[in-house]
C-alpha cells in the first residue's frame, strides 16, 4: 500500500500543478474540513477526521481528489467525468469515483 499512497499523493500534487498552470482556462477549488464523527454508508470510519481535496473543471470536464484520515490509514477518493447542459436546460453527466484505502484500514468498503 506504500506505493498506492505515494501514487495517490503524486496524482494529487500533479492535479494541483496542472490546476495552477491552467488556472485561466479552468476553475479550481480546494477544500479542507474536519468531522467530529466520519460515517461512510452508515459505518463509522473514525471518531474525528480531517479531510482535504482539490477539484478542477474546464469546458465541462472535471477531475478531483479528496482524502480523509480514517485512523489506521487514509481514504483517498479520485473522481472525474464530463457534465453538459443543452440549450433547453437539460443537464447530464457521466463520471467515475474510486474509493481507495491505505494502511491497515479495512479495505472491504470499496
Amino acid at each position: 500500500m506504500k506505493n498506492f499512497t505515494r501514487n495517490a499523493l503524486s496524482s494529487l500534487i500533479a492535479l494541483s500543478a496542472f490546476a495552477g498552470n491552467h488556472a485561466a482556462a479552468a476553475d479550481v477549488s480546494y477544500n479542507i474540513g474536519f468531522a467530529s464523527e466520519y460515517y461512510f454508508r452508515g459505518i463509522l470510519q473514525k471518531e474525528s477526521s480531517a479531510s482535504a481535496g482539490v477539484d478542477i473543471e474546464s469546458n465541462g470536464f472535471y477531475a478531483g481528489a479528496w482524502t480523509a484520515d480514517v485512523g489506521d490509514g487514509l481514504e483517498v477518493d479520485l473522481y472525474g467525468g464530463y457534465g453538459f447542459e443543452t440549450e433547453s436546460g437539460l443537464t447530464g453527466s457521466i463520471g467515475f469515483t474510486g474509493y481507495y484505502y491505505t494502511g491497515d484500514f479495512d479495505d472491504t468498503y470499496e
